[in-house]
C-alpha cells in the first residue's frame, strides 16, 4: 500500500470515529451521575437512600402524564427530627434537590427551597407524619422510548449538609408518542403490503388453468405456486407481530418501556383496546362472579401479563372476550361478504343464466374456503 493510500485510510477510519463519537457524545450519562445505578427492592417501587431514623418512608407515588410531560410524585414518611424553614442563625434554608433521567441523560435537576413540598408546610415536628409532593413538566425528547427514574433528595437547614430525605422512585417507561404511531403504521402497512404482494402473486405467476377458488381463499389467498416465493406472506408479519407481544408477556425484568412498546403490536392478536367492551361487557361479566372459599382467583399482580394488559389498556379478564367479539365480527363480516356474494350471482343467474349459471359452484368453494380461513 502506497503512502498516499496509507494516508487517506487513516484518515477515513478518524472520520468514522470522530461520527460515532458526536453520535454517541448525547447518550453518555454524565460523570459522576450515580442515579442510573441505582438498584430497587422486589415488589418495590422506591429505594430510601436517607436514614431511616430520621426519615422512614411508608409509601410513595409517582403519576407520568404523557401528553402534558407532567410528572407528579409524593412521599408519605415519619421524620425522626424537625425540620424547620431556617437554621436558628437565619443563614441556611432548607432545600430540596429533583434529579429525573430520561435514559442515559439528565433531562431535570432542580434545587429549590423544602418548604412548599411540604404538604402542611414548615416547621415540621418530630416523630410526625409528613407528605411530600412534587409538581414539575419535563421537557420534550426525541427518543423512541426510555426509562425515567427520579431521585428525590431533602436537605434540613439544621442538617449540616447531609441529607433528610432521599428516595429514589422506580423507573417508568416512556414511549414517545410520535414514534408510537410510526411503529403502529409500519407494522400495518407492512402487513398490507404483505397480503398485496401474496395477493397479485397468485395471478401474476400462476395459470388460468390453476386458479381454484376453494385453494385460493383456504390457502391464505396463496396458490401452491405463490407459495415459492420467498418475501415474507400476510400471515408471516402477523407471526412476527404476535412473537414480540408473546415475549413481552413473560415475566422477566425487562425495561419499564419494553411492555408499552410490544403492546403496539397486539392488533396482531386482535387486542385492540374499547372502551364498550371493557364497560359493558367485561365489567358486566366479572361484577357477578365472586369467588367461594372452596376457589383461588389467579393473582396476575407484578406479572409480565400484568403489566402487558396495563400497557395495552386492556384488563387481563378482557384478553379472550375482547379478543373473541373481534374475531366473531370478522365472521361476521365475511357471512355477509358470501351472502352478498351468493344473492349477486342467483340475481345474474336469471338475468343471464347462459353466462352466469354455472357459478354456483365457484361461489360455494369460495364460501367453504372464507369460513376455512378464519378458522384455521
Amino acid at each position: 500500500m502506497s503512502t498516499r493510500r496509507r494516508r487517506r485510510y487513516f484518515q477515513g477510519k478518524r472520520l468514522v470515529f470522530l461520527l460515532i463519537f458526536i453520535l454517541s457524545w448525547h447518550t453518555l450519562p454524565a460523570r459522576g451521575e450515580p442515579l442510573a445505578g441505582v438498584l430497587f427492592s422486589p415488589n418495590t417501587n422506591f429505594t430510601q437512600c436517607s436514614d431511616a431514623t430520621i426519615f422512614n418512608v411508608s409509601t410513595v407515588e409517582r403519576i407520568y402524564d404523557t401528553v402534558t410531560n407532567a410528572y407528579d410524585l409524593s412521599i408519605n414518611a415519619t421524620t425522626g427530627i424537625a425540620v424547620t424553614e431556617l437554621n436558628p442563625e437565619l443563614t441556611v434554608y432548607s432545600t430540596a434537590r429533583t434529579e429525573v433521567i430520561l435514559g442515559f441523560q439528565t433531562v431535570y435537576n432542580e434545587l429549590q427551597a423544602l418548604c412548599p413540598d411540604i404538604a402542611n408546610g414548615c416547621p415540621v415536628n418530630e416523630n410526625k407524619t409528613v407528605q411530600l409532593r412534587k409538581s414539575f413538566v419535563l421537557p420534550g425528547t426525541g427518543l423512541p422510548f426510555a426509562d425515567i427514574i427520579t431521585r428525590y433528595t431533602a436537605y434540613p437547614s439544621t442538617g449540616n449538609g447531609s441529607a433528610w430525605a432521599c428516595v429514589a422512585f422506580a423507573p417508568i417507561g416512556y414511549l414517545n408518542p410520535v414514534w408510537q404511531k410510526v411503529f403502529l403504521y409500519l407494522s400495518i402497512s407492512f402487513t398490507v403490503f404483505a397480503a398485496l404482494v401474496s395477493l397479485i402473486s397468485c395471478f401474476a405467476t400462476v395459470s388460468n388453468t390453476d386458479h381454484d377458488l376453494l385453494l385460493l381463499t383456504s390457502n391464505y389467498c396463496m396458490l401452491p405456486a405463490a407459495l415459492r416465493l420467498r418475501t415474507p406472506g400476510f400471515f408471516d408479519i402477523i407471526y412476527y407481530c404476535q412473537f414480540v407481544v408473546v415475549s413481552g408477556l413473560l415475566t422477566l425484568d425487562y425495561p419499564r418501556f419494553y411492555p408499552l412498546f410490544t403492546s403496539i403490536f397486539s392488533w396482531s392478536f386482535l387486542l385492540v383496546p374499547a372502551d364498550w367492551i371493557q364497560n359493558d361487557i367485561v365489567d358486566a361479566i366479572f361484577s357477578k362472579w365472586v369467588p367461594t372459599s372452596d376457589e383461588q382467583g389467579v393473582n396476575v399482580v407484578g406479572t409480565g401479563m400484568n403489566v402487558f394488559s396495563q400497557a395495552v389498556d386492556i384488563s387481563v379478564n378482557g384478553f379472550f372476550i375482547t379478543a373473541l367479539l373481534y374475531f366473531a365480527l370478522i365472521v361476521t363480516a365475511a357471512t355477509c361478504l358470501c351472502g352478498a356474494l351468493c344473492a349477486g350471482v342467483a340475481l345474474l343467474s336469471r338475468v343471464s343464466p347462459f353466462r352466469f349459471g354455472g357459478q354456483f359452484r365457484k361461489v360455494g368453494n369460495f364460501t367453504i374456503g372464507t369460513y376455512t380461513f378464519p378458522l384455521f
